[in-house]
């Protein structure tokens, strides 16, 4: 809480918050009926005091009329034991020993700046926030730092150039770490895929500690280390960074809030770290709560959005009503007017429609149609099951699938479906509801001209400005990774047409239902797709290489490393052999 006076600058050091309440009450002794200074002005006239070098450190103090205070002695009172003092600016030190003697003298000591008394004002009164007509008021606790006249309640420091402004609350509770290491229930509802969050986290570092529960030494080391930077994070003081604005806010509380960022019309920031900074500005608005969080660099979370166990990620825009609970939120992802729940939204997930709802999911590039809805919840064992829509997929209007369920890259999905398929080695499909059967159609979308556009605009539509990246993102819609999985539908679907005919009209596949003319088309789709692959490839090994025979050429294309031997792996929107 801020005043600014022009004449003085007056500190009030509170114990603890119960006194807070104390010091509401000593400003409105000093706002009594808008206290007119003319008497004051009068008075120093008649007296001379207005020559510096003749004044005293009595002479200093200005008292206001006893009348103006005698009904609000008991004010004085109560204010006895609250340790208040008035602190000069040039002379230093307090002066006198706080207001213990208030009561008997009825006045309210001041001071200004030049060394004399105040004989040319000519009104008190308290306005929060606003330029006055007598000095300068600051509170703050004792165990408090604070810096170029930015004032606060409790245990914060301040950086430079803050404008700090109607905050009903702002204070460290105990010894916090600020949002860091607070684990999410992502994916399972109940537990066993817990990710600790804390304020350099990557999709890819938060994929192997959700999906690689089978490699428990990894899991625990990579547990130990982020437990490691939350303790060093962890303290009793929260800090807020230079040129940050917060205004009209109601509770901040073990909130850590950077450089640049701005905090306005908040309701609720608790237990979390805003990191934001001179490139990449975070913006906070309107009623927005967010309970145990972090928001990354770049951030726009505003419109009475809901964040509770959270990781925001960079660029990421929450807004307009959107919920979100035990969610991570990776770069340049887009929220607004649904609800998340336990979902793992990797980079470029976007849900833009009221009644969406994403639940214990893993998605990345994904664009959700108005009421997408997911279920993990069979009404046997609780919410328990999960699944995954993998890169580039697309849902319609009113679509649903009953997890667990796995949709493979690149995919559209229509209708509701109820059969727990897996199309994840079927990239490029559609998956049609037909009389409540799941049709899959391999390999059309590779076909469509909406999928170029989507590998085109991806880049485009990047915003993070912050020059430390977390997360490492491959725009490729032709990767190592896609062409793997087309090699492997390949393989699939002929062994199909093996197995039951060439000529059969339908062929089932994961709980699916494939055409026979959609497998045959499909073959045809993804056998030109692996060979621009092929090709685009064989032509960059060569690139700017001589060779005059066939083997020349087969020496070319010898690997240099044993690096990248194997199967594709999908590590959250980066990929590894």
């Amino acid at each position: 809480m801020v005043f600014r006076l022009n004449g003085f600058h007056m500190v009030l050091h509170l114990r603890d918050k119960a006194e807070y309440r104390k010091l509401q009450l000593f400003l409105d002794v000093l706002a009594i009926d808008d206290v007119v200074m003319e008497q004051v002005v009068e008075d120093q006239n008649a007296a001379g005091r207005h020559n510096a070098a003749e004044s005293s450190d009595q002479d200093v103090l200005l008292r206001l009329r006893e009348d103006w205070v005698a009904r609000d002695l008991h004010v004085a009172h109560d204010l006895a034991g609250a340790g208040l003092h008035l602190v000069h600016d040039d002379i230093g030190g307090s002066l006198g020993d706080g207001l213990h003697d208030l009561s008997g003298q009825g006045g309210v000591l001041v001071g200004d700046r030049d060394g004399h008394d105040l004989g040319r004002a000519h009104a008190v009164h308290r306005d929060a926030g606003q330029q006055l007509t007598v000095g300068h008021i600051q509170t703050q606790l004792l165990d408090d730092v604070v810096q170029d006249d930015v004032a606060l309640d409790s245990n914060y420091f301040i950086g430079d150039d803050c404008f700090i402004q109607n905050v009903n609350v702002m204070y460290v509770e105990g010894r916090s770490s600020f949002g860091n290491n607070v684990e999410v229930s992502v994916l399972n509802e109940t537990g066993g895929r817990e990710v600790p969050i804390y304020n350099g986290l990557s999709a890819s570092l938060a994929y192997l500690i959700a999906l690689y529960r089978h490699r428990p030494a990894l899991i625990l080391r990579l547990q130990a280390m982020i437990a490691d930077f939350a303790e060093r994070q962890t303290g009793n003081y929260g800090f807020i960074g230079n040129h940050v604005k917060i205004i009209n806010t109601g509770t901040v509380r073990n909130t850590v809030i950077a450089d640049y960022a701005t905090v306005e019309n908040c309701t609720r920031l608790d237990n979390g770290t805003v990191n934001s900074n001179v490139n990449a500005p975070v913006y906070i608005g309107d009623s927005v709560i967010a309970e145990d969080f972090i928001i990354s660099s770049g951030a726009v979370v505003a419109d009475a959005a809901k964040i509770i166990r959270c990781f925001i990620g960079q660029a990421c825009h929450v807004t307009h009503n959107f919920s979100a609970h035990d969610s991570l939120l990776f770069s340049n992802c887009a929220f607004e007017n649904g609800e998340a729940c336990a979902i793992f939204a990797g980079p470029f997930t976007v849900s833009m429609h009221k009644s969406s709802l994403l639940i214990a999911g893993m998605y990345s590039f994904l664009n959700a149609g108005s009421g997408s809805n997911q279920s993990n919840h069979m009404y046997k064992l609780g919410p328990i099951h999960q699944g995954i829509v993998e890169r580039g997929s697309k849902t319609t209007s009113d679509s649903y699938i009953l997890w667990p369920a796995r949709v493979g890259a690149f995919s559209l999905v229509m209708g509701r479906h109820h059969h727990h398929s897996d199309t994840s080695d079927m990239p490029f499909s559609y998956l049609i509801e037909k009389d409540d059967e799941t049709y899959l159609v391999p390999g059309v979308n590779l076909r469509s001209v909406g999928t170029i556009r989507d590998a085109q605009k991806w880049p485009k539509r990047d915003k993070r400005t912050d020059q430390q990246r977390l997360d490492m993102i491959n725009y490729n819609l032709l990767s190592p990774y896609t062409i793997y999985k087309m090699m492997k539908a390949v393989g699939i679907l002929k062994n199909l047409q093996e197995l039951v005919g060439e000529t059969s009209e339908v062929y089932y596949y994961q709980n699916t239902r494939i055409k026979g003319s959609s497998l045959r088309t499909a073959l045809d789709l993804y056998g030109m797709a692996i060979n621009k692959f092929l090709g685009n490839s064989l032509i960059k090994r060569l690139e700017g290489t001589d060779f005059c025979s066939m083997e020349e050429v087969w020496s070319q294309l010898k690997p240099t490393s044993s690096a990248g031997r194997g199967p594709a792996i999908f590590i959250s929107k980066a990929f590894a052999k």
